[in-house]
């Protein structure tokens, strides 16, 4: 879990390929999980002022994450399918 204070560059912009227009530091570092974003040390990387810390929160990141809605849906069906279970785990 990401901390909440003083400290990182909250205040500073980047474009955010994932929703198409430029949020603050503190969004990509602050999910709604209370996670940092999975891509913040590749977005961050360019800008020195802030690479270090994104690449620290980066580290707490899980490394193991959910598979893509396209491939749950694909799940879904293939159990439909089969007659089996359509709960996705």
């Amino acid at each position: 879990m990401v901390e909440e204070g003083a400290g990182y560059p909250d205040a500073k912009e980047r474009y955010c390929r994932r929703l198409g227009h430029p949020v603050p530091f503190r969004y990509c570092r602050l999910t709604a999980d209370s996670t940092a974003c999975s891509a913040i040390g590749e977005c961050w990387a360019g800008d020195p002022e802030v690479r270090d810390v994104a690449a620290k929160l980066s580290e707490s990141i899980p490394k193991n994450p959910a598979p893509p809605k396209s491939a749950q849906l694909y799940e879904l069906i293939r159990r439909a399918r089969e007659g089996g279970s359509a709960r996705a785990d």
